[in-house]
C-alpha cells in the first residue's frame, strides 16, 4: 500500500536514485528544478518512513517498488 501512495512523479524520483542519478541529474532528466526534486524526495521519505537514500531504496525493494 505504501508504493501507491507515491505519485507517478515521486516513482520516476525513486528509479532515478535507484540508478544513482544525482539531484541535478535527476532534474535534468525529468525536466524539473532541483528544489522540486528535493521536495519529491522529502515526500518519498516520509511516505516510506524513512531518513536517507539507502533506506528509501531498501524499502522500495522491500516492498517490490523494483518489480512493477
Amino acid at each position: 500500500m505504501l508504493l501507491k501512495s507515491l505519485s507517478h512523479r515521486e516513482k520516476e524520483v525513486v528509479r532515478l536514485m535507484a540508478e544513482g542519478q544525482t539531484i541535478t541529474e535527476i532534474a535534468r532528466e525529468i525536466n524539473i528544478s532541483c528544489e522540486t526534486v528535493k521536495t519529491h524526495r522529502e515526500n518519498i521519505y516520509r511516505k516510506l518512513g524513512v531518513t536517507k537514500k539507502s533506506n528509501c531504496l531498501k524499502k522500495a525493494r522491500e516492498l517490490g517498488f523494483f518489480e512493477e
